[in-house]
């Protein structure tokens, strides 16, 4: 079982939100709501930021770049949370032998200390962007994951809550999982082609435990 991890396992956006919007706030650019956050996260942190700064934005972006990264790091853990069930998911799947990775667009650094913080103890190899790890929907990351417990494809579902997750599991030629309880739209993830759909952490778990 790989998941994918703002949106999917933790729900990070009030943090990442609160970060991005500190900084525009500081060079008087607009700020953006949750939902509207909502809309651009998912394709990576520079993506993310991007689209948050204003169209017009011909400034220094590595200055703005640095900046958020500063800020976040300082306040990831203030208000991010782990989605009601997710926990009775891992146990479930570490109680019954699965094995388990997460492959994200959050920077390496940042998943592993995430995983390390709210998963420590469930063995769960995790690969985040950056260095040799492209962006999904680039597959690299979760080949990777799959060489490394030496699984294939087809005994494997990814679990993620955007059409990008969706996609990267087709890439793959891994069985997709939508995530309703995260960031995206129920529309969105039918139409990247989901293969299939959880309202919630709950429904998910006794669906596993119907095919493990």
């Amino acid at each position: 079982m790989i998941f994918d991890m703002d949106g999917t396992l933790i729900d990070t956006l009030h943090d990442i939100s609160y970060s991005i919007n500190i900084v525009l706030e500081k060079y008087k650019f607009p700020i953006h709501s949750y939902n509207e956050y909502k809309k651009f996260i998912g394709k990576g942190i520079e993506n993310l930021i991007k689209m948050a700064l204003p169209q017009d934005f011909n400034g220094n972006y590595e200055n703005i770049y640095l900046e958020v990264k500063n800020t976040y790091e300082a306040n990831m853990h203030s208000k991010t949370i782990i989605y009601k069930g997710i926990i009775d998911i891992l146990n479930f799947l570490f109680n019954n032998n699965i094995k388990m990775g997460v492959c994200t667009n959050k920077p390496h650094e940042y998943a592993l200390k995430c995983v390390k913080t709210y998963f420590k103890g469930y063995n769960i190899k995790t690969i985040g962007a950056g260095n040799i790890y492209p962006l999904k929907p680039n597959p690299k990351g979760l080949n990777e994951i799959l060489n490394k417990f030496n699984i294939k494809p087809s005994n494997c579902l990814f679990v993620g809550d955007s059409d990008i997750d969706i996609i990267t599991a087709k890439n793959a030629k891994i069985l997709s999982v939508g995530a309703l309880w995260g960031f995206r739209s129920k529309e969105e993830l039918e139409k990247a082609g989901a293969d299939f759909l959880f309202d919630n952490p709950k429904h998910f778990l006794t669906f596993l435990k119907k095919i493990i």
